[in-house]
């Protein structure tokens, strides 16, 4: 009951910088492979990969076009622009792409709008703003999207509420607020947004857990906390998320006293509670860039690997 780095099917993919230029490399045929030209971007950075009608497609942090965000899709053999090269207005920072259905989703924060939020839709024929642009009433960090049952939510650290947890959602004309305003206990840090029985679910690091991992889920009416405050060991300094609709998966880069920080896994599985996948602090040393994909029959995690001169590692742990 370990996390293994072998035999990684099915295939996932993961994306990196060489130099500043984005590489996407596919597990096939037992071995990763650069799919695409290697380093096919601008210098980049934010840069975030997902599906879309069947092809990969990332999103990014153009340092060509002053920071504002490109998307390029791998199409027909080739990384191809998706709309024009720095869709939004100014420099976008928290830079991530989500795909549902036939619509793919950008969300982001920029610099010269107080680091409040925006999402921006890409139907097939153009690029709009979902609602407003800059629609949060302060900054947005740790920026999180999600479409579920047909509506749009984001969840962020809001910087107009003490720096608490708050979750909006888009009704169709405009961005509301889904119940109070920072409704957590106290500020938080690396907030995660899914899902459990059609109902939203955060996840995040805990100031007054000490920094420990803390859940919340919307009950229809209320926030309530999703098991105990605090339910890890340690302190969670970088936190990913899934869900299979009836469990929640987080992986987060825990740090214990006198211990290294490195990747543990942890589950939610109804009366049991959370509990460890597997063996915590299973990394065994220092990550970045952590990401954690639910499969069929296996939990995936990629990050970058310090003590392997941050190049990149997927591992996998079998759920059957």
């Amino acid at each position: 009951d370990q996390f293994s780095s072998e035999d990684c099917d099915p295939s996932p993919a993961v994306q990196h910088c060489g130099l500043g230029e984005i590489t996407v490399q596919q597990f096939r045929n037992n071995s990763w492979q650069a799919l695409g030209q290697p380093r096919f971007s601008t210098p980049a950075s934010w840069v975030s990969l997902v599906e879309y009608q069947g092809n990969p497609v990332v999103v990014y942090h153009d340092t060509e076009v002053n920071g504002r965000f490109s998307v390029m899709q791998y199409l027909d053999g080739a990384w191809q622009m998706i709309g024009d090269q720095g869709i939004n207005e100014f420099t976008a920072f928290n830079v991530r792409a989500f795909a549902y259905d036939d619509l793919l989703y950008v969300a982001y924060t920029e610099d010269a709008r107080g680091y409040r939020a925006s999402v921006q839709v890409w139907d097939g024929q153009a690029w709009r703003y979902l609602g407003e642009s800059a629609f949060t009433d302060s900054s947005a960090n740790y920026l999180q999207f999600m479409r579920l049952s047909g509506r749009e939510y984001v969840a962020f650290r809001d910087g107009s509420n003490g720096d608490r947890c708050s979750v909006m959602f888009f009704d169709g004309a405009r961005w509301q607020y889904l119940g109070d305003h920072g409704f957590s206990e106290s500020e938080v840090d690396f907030v995660g947004l899914t899902y459990l029985e059609d109902q939203p679910v955060v996840v995040f690091s805990d100031a007054k857990s000490l920094g420990k991992l803390t859940a919340m889920r919307w009950s229809g009416s209320k926030w309530q906390l999703l098991g105990q405050a605090g339910f890890s060991n340690g302190v969670a300094n970088e936190i990913a998320v899934d869900s299979s609709g009836t469990e929640v998966y987080v992986a987060f880069r825990e740090v214990l006293p006198d211990s290294p920080d490195a990747i543990s896994v942890m589950s939610y599985e109804g009366a049991a509670g959370w509990d460890y996948v597997g063996k915590p602090h299973f990394s065994k040393s220092h990550v970045n860039h952590l990401d954690l994909l639910l499969g069929k029959d296996a939990v995936f995690v990629a990050y970058a690997d310090v003590a392997k001169e941050h190049h990149m590692t997927v591992k996998r742990y079998r759920l059957d």
